[in-house]
């Protein structure tokens, strides 16, 4: 299952001393450093005007995701939203199928 994983970083992040801000980047890197190894994050971008990131995970079901997003040490100062992604291709055949069949009726 492919889900695009949008992050934005709280106000309460600003308010942080810089020797913990420094500690949460370091552990928020090496966090996703790992996901890439592991082959569960497949891509991330900063979105630098929203102090966020977006990025596409591939994972056994939704329940995993949570678990695994929980992991990272920024996840309690962001807003993160997640959306199960498929195949655009694929989406547009089977509505245009669908479509069809509703018209026949």
């Amino acid at each position: 299952m492919k889900i695009l994983v949008m992050t934005k970083l709280k106000d309460t992040y600003a308010m942080l001393p810089i020797e913990m801000k420094i500690k949460l980047m370091e552990g928020a890197g090496e966090f996703i450093a790992k996901s890439i190894q592991a082959g569960v994050c497949k891509e991330i971008y900063t979105i630098a005007s929203k102090q966020g990131s977006v990025s596409i995970w591939d994972v056994e079901s939704s329940d995993k995701a949570a678990a695994l997003l929980r992991q990272n040490p920024l996840a309690p100062l962001q807003n993160i939203d997640t959306y199960i992604i498929s195949d655009f291709s694929t989406h547009m055949k089977e509505s245009l199928e669908l479509l069809k069949k509703m018209q026949a009726s």
